[in-house]
Formats: C-alpha cells, structure tokens, sequence
C-alpha cells in the first residue's frame, strides 16, 4: 500500500532500521510536476539520512529523487547567485552510502536549475566518487521542472558533450548497466559520436585521442576563470566541510579523503583529469559496461548504441567501418 514520503517517515528509517538494503521513493506521476511540489524538507531530509546515517553502509538500492543543489558541495553550481544565501542550498555532509549497487534517480533543479554544463559535471562527478561500487546507473530528467517559486518551469536537460563530464562515470569500474536520459532541452552544446566514443573501443584510437586533448585546449580560458572563482567558494565553504570531517561518529581518515577526491566537483580540471587518464592504454573507462540506454526501454551493447545514434559513422564492435557519407 503506497505511503506518503515524509520528513518523520525518513527519520524512522534513520531510527529503527539497522539493515536497510532497498530504498525506493517513487511517484505516480511520470513528468515529474508532483516531485517538484512535494514537500521540500522531504527532499532535505532525504540528503541528511542519506549523509549521516551509519546504516546506509548497508543500502544496495535507491530509487529517488535528487536536487542537484544538495550534492553541489561547493555552490559552484550558483556562479551566477550570491555566495551567502538566505537559505541553505544543501545540507550538511555527503552520501556515506559507498556499497550502494544500484541506483534509479530522477534529477531535479531548483535553486539550481539544470541548464548548463557545469551542473552536469557536478551531477556525473559526486556519482562517480561517493558511489564507486555502482553496478547498475539509471539517471532522467523530469518533463519539465517547476521550481515553485515565483520563477516560471524549465526544461532540464544533462550535457552529452565531453565538456558535460559523463566521461567521469568511467570511474565506476564494475559498472554494467547504464541509463542516462538527457531531457528535451536544445539550449545545451551540440555533440558527436567523438564526445561519447570514449565508452567503447573505438574511442580509444590516436584519432579520438587527438580530438579529445584539442577539445581540452579549448577550455583553458575557462578554465583559469573557474580557478578563481572555485578558490573564492572553496574558502567560504571551508567551514561547513571542516565540521562535517570531524562530525560525531564519522571515520575523519575516510571523510577527509572523499572530500579531498571531490575538490574539483563541477570544474573542467576534473574532466581534463579524467580524459588523461582515459587515454592510458592501462585505464579503458567502463570495462565492465554490457548495457546501455540513453533512449529506449531496453539496455543495448554500447556500441550498437552509438551506432543507432550517429549513423552516419557507424563501426562494429571491432572498430570496423560499415557505412559513412
């Protein structure tokens, strides 16, 4: 019998459950309007049972979803917002669910809406780092997002290109199955096969290799501005992270290091980061990966993926040309 979510649910769950394996919060409704307007301490005390209880060690499943404000640990998503808010964008601490094998979340913006790249390497970039034991990845977007606030609904959508940082899900090592829906929204980059070959053997070619280290020339403007910027917001942030490396309870050596592992979220530096290390022989992103969907129902061989996507530059799976203009 379906139970409404809310903030003494959650807080039961913290209390009483000392096994808890599977966590799903879903809503009848499939364009996400009524997430949107759910209460926003649910959303809240979602982000603080997930950062604080010590029974999370033991989740395998979550299926729900999640403001990309909470995970934005840095505000570098809010570039454009005032440091200092009224209102606290996130809380306190960062998911301590590091066994978490499977994970079904609908992404959300509000304060921050999910419109540009930056956002996109935040999302991508906290996944990668707080759950690397990821075997199954199903990320969507709503229809649309409304806010509730006196600012009108949107569109949000999650960046292809190799400037939105989807490449930093190679991390996840044991990784099998992959589905990222991006949303309806044109305002984003436009991408090619090149910003995705990097998941498949192909992507591995001197060809690919060049495209992806000039594409990474072209961020250094960007890139030194970001510098500036993320220096100003890490040193306001200083304080709340300190406080939740040494907070009751915690393990500070394993806090500290994952802190440390996401100094750079949202920021071109941790992309560049990562497509060098891509383009080690040693280093093949997502050896694991058998399925992945970015619009159908069902999980497909990677590259018959790429292959349905861009079929203009279509290759088997042995890197073999079967058609192109």
């Amino acid at each position: 019998m379906p139970v409404e979510v809310s903030p003494t649910l959650l807080k039961e769950l913290d209390l009483r459950t000392d096994r808890l394996t599977t966590l799903e919060l879903l809503s009848e409704d499939r364009y996400g309007t009524d997430l949107c307007k759910t209460n926003k301490d649910v959303h809240a005390t979602l982000h603080h049972f997930l950062s604080t209880s010590d029974n999370i060690v033991h989740l395998k499943t979550l299926k729900a979803m999640v403001l990309v404000e909470h995970i934005d640990i840095y505000h570098r998503g809010r570039r454009h917002a005032p440091l200092q808010c009224d209102e606290p964008t996130s809380a306190t601490g960062v998911w301590r669910c590091r066994s978490l094998r499977t994970l079904h979340i609908e992404i959300h913006g509000h304060k921050e809406l999910l419109s540009e790249p930056l956002h996109s390497r935040i999302v991508f970039g906290y996944i990668s780092r707080v759950c690397p034991l990821l075997e199954e990845l199903r990320m969507t977007v709503p229809g649309s997002c409304d806010p509730n606030t006196a600012a009108p609904s949107y569109y949000p959508t999650l960046c292809f290109g190799l400037e939105g940082g989807m490449c930093l899900l190679g991390r996840l090592r044991q990784l099998q199955r992959l589905e990222v829906r991006r949303g309806p929204s044109t305002l984003m980059p436009k991408f090619t096969r090149v910003d995705l070959d990097w998941m498949v053997p192909a992507g591995q070619s001197d060809k690919s290799k060049r495209w992806r280290q000039h594409k990474v020339k072209q961020w250094q403007k960007d890139r030194i501005k970001e510098r500036d910027v993320g220096k100003h917001q890490s040193q306001q942030q200083e304080h709340q992270h300190q406080s939740w490396v040494a907070s009751e309870g915690a393990d500070i050596s394993t806090n500290a290091a994952l802190l440390g592992r996401l100094k750079n979220l949202g920021l071109l530096e941790d992309v560049e980061e990562m497509v060098k290390n891509m383009d080690m022989d040693s280093c093949r992103p997502f050896p694991a990966l058998e399925g992945l969907t970015f619009e159908h129902f069902s999980f497909q061989w990677p590259e018959k993926v790429l292959d349905e996507m861009f079929p203009d530059n279509r290759t088997t799976i042995f890197g073999f040309k079967l058609g192109f203009k």
